[in-house]
């Protein structure tokens, strides 16, 4: 049995071989029809591309002529000067070509005819007369015409309603009020001995403006602007490229010898030739258009060759050959490549999925923390007033408590999103857990066990230490939750070093040292589905009205926004760990960053204060003038720009980071600091703008105030940058 299956497996690449030449035949035998397909689609393709680019060259025409008669339009009187120097700006030989000329006729009784030979003989033009002679009621003469050479000439004068044909042209025109084009014509101007067919375009000029009715434009017509066109001039430009590979020919109406407008007839046409006819209509008269295509036009687009065909063939059938040997291999990589690709996808999914839902909170929190400056700010001088008033100020204590707890929620917010103001510094983070113990075990209750496993020798983890202990005691209220019984809550340090694997399995992190904080429990644990979308903001398993859903997605912010990594690992029944790298600090000591807080100082310096958000615009200046300050206000960057360059007696410039205008605030800044080099500035952000342009800074010489600030946080932040010695970089 093993024999015989050997032998069909060594049969397998032959068979292929047999197979993908019997392929090759049968491709050669259907690549004549594949070409003609396609070929044919081309040539179809080009035909209404030609039709469309003629309809367009003659709309854009009408436009220059509708341009022509703005100028009647908008005067009683257009003199020959003042229409000559119009039609010079046109440059009709570059920009228009197949248009002849540009003219105007003007529509005469025929008492008046005399007079107006007179008039414009008068003008310069002493052999003027309205021809071909005759008596009629009514006289259309071509009164300008430029530009004006020895062929243009003859036109002047010329009775357009002499002949039938422009006759019926004008009519149409007049009763229509659009464009209007005749039949095929000979162009008075054109030589007799080389003459091109040829038609004219024309637009009526009412007295009065826009003529509604039919009856109005009978009565108020006063004349034409028009154009006349040679057709060969008129294709030229247009059948470049593949166009030009075809034979063409335009009929005006019917195709009839007697018809016929344009004709280019290229060699290679026989029984086989395809051909195309489109109708193109405009100005009151339809094109008949007529394609063939040439012996050119089929090599053109005929990149298929069926000797190709057959040596491509051969050559793939001998590459099948050798690759059925290997085929078995190859399947097998193919398959853990794609298990890797899906995995892959995964990931990338959930981190865009993340990171959408981190840019939509990030602006809502933006929005609030400008809405809650304007609150809390409010509320603190409320309760000041109220101090007579117990009844009322305990109201005002509370509605500013509420909106404490609203920026504590856009706190969150901005923590998930990453656009939280850090100051990441070197930290002890074992002694940063001792120092926890205390609040843990108080906050979490005597039903939870609170146990520690600190690892000696722990590397320092750069990171902003305050919100670290919020990150921990999130992580601990969210055991605690899991834990309705009671339970128990560990949380472990210890040194982590990830590597590339490590990195490449997790998209998100950098391979490197970190340190690690891990906060486990005993609580109920959760399935696959629902630990997938425990950093998600809002998102909660617990009862309507017991959490907000922003503790975790506060701690992934964090964890991000430091330059770190969050992992969670947990199954029902059995507990949830939640694992947060912080990279390692290098070469830095530890800072103590407690500041010690004073009365609200006054001052009385000239502040320039520049905020987009006309609401916190006039809450904050009226705070600053309560403090005693002078306050000009602006909106933003630029309106800054110019109060600086009209007064240089501003002591600080007190600006919003994120703003809109093309200047955000650190552009401000530096043009500020270039026109008044010892200006103090002061920034102030509730978004992403500033806390990066913070972060960027390594010195913490930046001053910021983080939206929403209270009322003595202004003050002394104020009085810290205006009284810094002049050479704080400040």
């Amino acid at each position: 049995m093993r024999n015989w299956k050997s032998y069909y497996l060594s049969l397998a690449p032959y068979l292929v071989l047999a197979l993908s030449l019997a392929a090759t035949a049968l491709g050669w035998v259907a690549i004549d029809r594949v070409v003609d397909e396609r070929v044919g689609q081309r040539f179809s393709e080009e035909a209404d591309a030609t039709t469309r680019a003629i309809e367009t060259r003659l709309r854009a025409y009408e436009l220059m002529l509708r341009g022509g008669l703005g100028l009647f339009i908008g005067s009683d009187d257009v003199t020959r000067g003042e229409f000559k120097s119009y039609v010079d700006i046109l440059s009709l030989q570059q920009n228009y070509p197949g248009v002849q000329a540009f003219g105007y006729i003007q529509l005469v009784t025929a008492d008046g005819k005399a007079t107006l030979e007179r008039e414009t003989r008068a003008e310069g033009f002493p052999e003027y007369v309205v021809y071909p002679p005759g008596a009629r009621e009514t006289y259309a003469p071509i009164l300008y015409i430029e530009p004006l050479n020895q062929r243009t000439r003859r036109a002047l004068g010329y009775d357009v309603l002499s002949e039938e044909t422009r006759r019926a042209a004008l009519v149409r025109a007049r009763d229509s009020g659009e464009a209007s084009i005749t039949a095929r014509i000979r162009l008075v101007q054109e030589p007799q001995d080389a003459p091109q067919p040829g038609f004219s375009m024309f637009l009526p000029f009412f007295r009065g403006g826009v003529a509604a009715t039919l009856e109005e434009r009978r009565a108020r017509i006063a004349g034409f602007v028009y154009a006349p066109f040679r057709m060969y001039d008129l294709m030229n430009g247009i059948l470049a490229g593949e166009r030009a590979l075809a034979s063409f020919t335009i009929y005006d109406g019917g195709a009839t010898p007697d018809r016929l407008m344009y004709d280019r007839a290229l060699p290679g046409a026989d029984e086989g030739s395809r051909e195309a006819v489109r109708s193109l209509s405009f100005g009151g008269r339809d094109w008949t258009l007529r394609f063939t295509d040439s012996a050119a036009f089929r090599d053109a687009n005929d990149s298929l060759d069926p000797q190709a065909i057959l040596v491509g063939g051969g050559l793939v059938s001998l590459i099948l050959f050798v690759l059925t040997l290997l085929l078995r291999r190859m399947l097998i990589e193919r398959r853990q490549a794609a298990e890797t690709m899906v995995e892959a996808e995964r990931k990338l999914a959930q981190a865009q999925k993340m990171e959408a839902i981190g840019h939509l909170t990030g602006g809502v929190a933006h929005d609030f923390n400008n809405l809650l400056q304007v609150i809390l700010g409010n509320n603190d001088l409320l309760v000041e007033e109220l101090v007579d008033r117990p009844e009322l100020r305990a109201m005002a204590e509370m509605s500013r408590s509420a909106a404490e707890r609203g920026a504590e929620l856009t706190h969150r917010l901005l923590s998930f999103a990453r656009k939280q103001t850090l100051d990441p510094k070197p930290v002890d983070v074992n002694r940063l857990v001792d120092g926890m113990d205390a609040l843990l075990r108080r906050t979490l209750g005597t039903h939870v066990t609170v146990e520690t496993a600190l690892a000696g020798g722990l590397w320092r983890g750069l990171l902003d230490a305050g919100q670290m202990e919020s990150a921990i005691l999130n992580l601990c209220l969210n055991a605690r939750d899991a834990m309705p019984d009671g339970g128990r809550v560990v949380i472990e340090t210890a040194n982590a070093t990830l590597d590339e694997r490590y990195a490449a399995e997790h998209g998100e992190v950098a391979p490197g040292e970190y340190v690690m904080v891990a906060v486990s429990d005993s609580g109920v644990g959760m399935d696959a589905q629902t630990a997938a979308r425990a950093f998600e903001p809002f998102f909660t398993t617990k009862e309507v009205g017991k959490g907000s859903g922003l503790g975790l997605s506060m701690v992934y912010g964090f964890a991000k926004q430091s330059k770190g990594h969050v992992k969670i690992q947990s199954e029902p029944g059995r507990g949830t760990v939640v694992r947060l790298y912080l990279p390692r600090a290098v070469g830095e000591t530890f800072a103590d960053m407690t500041q010690a807080r004073s009365a609200a100082p006054r001052g009385n310096e000239k502040i320039l204060m520049v905020e987009d958000d006309d609401l916190v615009r006039a809450h904050v200046a009226a705070q600053l003038r309560g403090l005693g300050y002078r306050v000009v206000s602006v909106g933003h960057g630029a309106a800054a720009v110019e109060a600086l360059r009209r007064s240089d007696d501003y002591d600080l410039l007190f600006t919003d980071m994120a703003m809109p205008g093309g200047i955000n605030g650190a552009q401000l800044a530096a043009q500020a600091r270039s026109l008044r080099p010892n200006l103090r500035v002061l920034f102030t952000t509730g978004y992403a703008d500033g806390a990066a342009f913070v972060q960027e800074r390594s010195d913490g010489a930046t001053p910021l105030l983080r939206k929403p600030y209270r009322r003595d946080e202004l003050a002394r932040k104020l009085r810290e940058v205006l009284d810094a010695p002049s050479s704080d970089p400040s």
